[in-house]
């Protein structure tokens, strides 16, 4: 288990070395989130001065980015930033409270429950996986290869194999027919 660590650590810091993200959105603290709303702003003002007709957009963006600020600096974010933040030093119970008091304050935060479903996972517990990423949007487990992969082994691992199938053969469509996803397929026939 300690060398799996390890070796996610140094795949972590090759990544970004390498000026690779290695962040999904779900892992991205909502202060992040502030700099976007803040640049965005700062080129729209920019470009004001080369196309005028661009300041009719400026009242709508000020609006809009006071919306998204407000929500940025609410109770949910910074408790949710707090979990991603002992997510990051491995420190899971904490983050699972921390997890906790953000659905108690949002029910329906979907970085709350991936980040949950993610601590379960690596707990081994599986039918808890697959109940909080049952509650996410499918089109977001549908855009992350990652969270299909660890459903599909959590419905194997309960021994619901059908729907590990099915989720194999939805990425054997996406990932064009990758070598690891044709494996996992012939191990459920």
């Amino acid at each position: 288990m300690k060398k799996d660590m390890k070796s996610k650590k140094e795949f972590r810091e090759i990544k970004q070395v390498a000026g690779l993200s290695s962040q999904p959105f779900y892992l991205k603290k909502p202060k992040e989130n502030i700099r976007a709303i803040v640049v965005a702003g700062l080129m729209l003002i920019v470009m004001c001065f080369a196309s005028p007709f661009l300041l009719i957009a400026v009242p709508f963006y000020a609006i809009w980015a006071f919306l998204n600020l407000k929500k940025c600096k609410g109770e949910a974010n910074i408790v949710l930033g707090n979990a991603i933040s002992f997510y990051e030093l491995e420190k899971h119970d904490e983050c699972l409270e921390e997890l906790s008091r953000v659905l108690q304050i949002e029910p329906e935060n979907e970085k709350a429950r991936i980040i949950s479903a993610l601590i379960q996972y690596e707990r081994e517990e599986y039918e808890e996986v697959i109940r909080l990423l049952s509650a996410v949007r499918p089109e977001v487990i549908d855009n992350d290869v990652d969270l299909q992969i660890k459903l599909a082994d959590c419905y194997i691992k309960i021994g619901k194999n059908e729907n590990a199938k099915n989720l194999y053969e939805k990425l054997n469509k996406i990932t064009g027919k990758s070598d690891f996803v044709k494996e996992a397929m012939k191990k459920l026939e």
